[in-house]
């Protein structure tokens, strides 16, 4: 998503993709009747979506693992 792509909305993909994901998720939560946005994506690709404007309660699970007695995210199995 951090790409540069010189395009009519601006200078990379979360300018390219605008409102459209906000958009197509809001569209999702009304057909399913539904108001809850589990985010399993990264942060950077999150990042496209327009948080304000989400008609919708966002969560965000962390995924941890114990090790040694402590509970740490390790990233090859979160994502």
């Amino acid at each position: 998503m951090g790409i540069r792509l010189e395009n009519p909305r601006g200078k990379d993909l979360y300018q390219f993709w605008g409102d459209t994901i906000t958009e197509k998720l809001n569209q999702a939560l009304r057909d399913q009747g539904d108001d809850i946005v589990i985010n399993l994506a990264s942060d950077e690709y999150f990042k496209s979506v327009k948080t304000p404007k989400l008609q919708g309660q966002l969560i965000k699970p962390v995924f941890l693992d114990e090790k040694n007695g402590k509970f740490k995210v390790i990233s090859f199995y979160a994502k």
